[in-house]
């Protein structure tokens, strides 16, 4: 992967650390210049929601490798549903389009 910088979305699961077993897709506010052990950074992020929307800051500390790029800095674009990536979504689960059928015909009030 080439170095992260402000702006980027990417796709956060176990393959860039332990610690996300269940995958989040962040942007990035600041990479660090900390020391830290080869191939490793950390980074001050937002976690979005699956709309696209900031719901926490934090920071990471995760492989360089292991790290999926959505898009890069400007280039994100959000799309018609406000999402800068739906299938990011998609792939971490937390993007649910399809309503279940319904088993029933809705039932209309009784008659008094």
């Amino acid at each position: 992967m080439t170095a992260p910088r402000a702006g980027d979305v990417l796709l956060v699961d176990r393959a860039a650390s332990v610690q996300f077993l269940t995958p989040i897709v962040v942007r990035i506010i600041h990479v660090h210049d900390w020391t830290t052990y080869g191939g490793w950074v950390w980074l001050r992020v937002y976690e979005l929601d699956a709309a696209g929307a900031a719901v926490a800051e934090r920071d990471i500390f995760v492989k360089l490798d292991g790290l999926l790029v959505i898009g890069r800095g400007s280039e994100v674009q959000p799309d018609a549903g406000g999402s800068p990536d739906r299938r990011a979504a998609h792939a971490c689960g937390r993007f649910r389009s399809e309503r279940p059928a319904r088993t029933s015909a809705p039932t209309s009030r009784r008659a008094r």
